[in-house]
């Protein structure tokens, strides 16, 4: 709920109906249904951030609570089967149980790394300089427990992605769609006009997204 809370403020996320996303994306939805229901695992809650640089990204406490959040950027440069494999790929983290832990560890560096962005910005009036200048202190500190703490997560990260991206080769039966999914999100990532909002996105949710 925290992770939920974040993404509302932040990135204007909004999670949509299990009608909803079966009308916007039926085969995608068709796709989801037949991978759970084959593991034995809840239809995971779909969110979705507008924004054109193509991510996706789970947390949870649990399979009965899973999250899938995506941005509209997956179907700017993705072909469906590619999408697929993303979202197999995610689906990979709730079977194998190892989005848990690290949906915990990740909410806890992104939360150092919203409140480094929010104090280290922070500018003090002239009637109030001691306030702001413990203000910025406190966003110094954060960052770099944010800067150790991403290093020991992405550590934890990359053996994960591992099994994930195994998981999505073997449900799809076509390892090279996954392949060419990276490939074509890291493009996108750098052909997308910089904007302060989509860098500060990619930033927070870098250790548990898909790239």
């Amino acid at each position: 709920y925290i992770t939920d809370l974040i993404q509302r403020i932040f990135y204007k996320m909004r999670f949509l109906s299990r009608e909803d996303f079966q009308q916007q994306y039926p085969d995608l939805d068709n796709f989801i249904t037949k991978i759970t229901t084959a593991n034995n695992i809840p239809y995971p809650k779909m969110g979705i951030v507008d924004d054109d640089n193509p991510t996706a990204y789970t947390y949870g406490s649990g399979a009965f609570n899973a999250r899938i959040i995506f941005t509209k950027g997956l179907f700017t440069y993705l072909q469906p089967e590619e999408i697929y494999a993303v979202m197999a790929h995610e689906i990979g983290h709730i079977v194998h149980r190892d989005f848990v832990v690290m949906a915990i560890a990740n909410t806890i560096v992104q939360l150092l790394y919203e409140i480094s962005e929010i104090f280290m910005r922070r500018r003090s009036d002239r009637s109030d300089r001691d306030r702001g200048g413990a203000l910025v202190i406190i966003g110094i500190a954060a960052y770099i427990f944010y800067i150790i703490g991403f290093y020991i997560v992405l550590f934890l990260s990359r053996i994960r992605e591992i099994y994930a991206d195994e998981f999505s080769a073997r449900t799809t039966k076509k390892p090279y769609t996954l392949s060419n999914a990276l490939i074509k999100i890291a493009y996108g990532i750098m052909a997308k006009e910089e904007t302060p909002r989509s860098m500060k996105l990619l930033e927070s949710t870098r250790t548990r997204g898909i790239l």
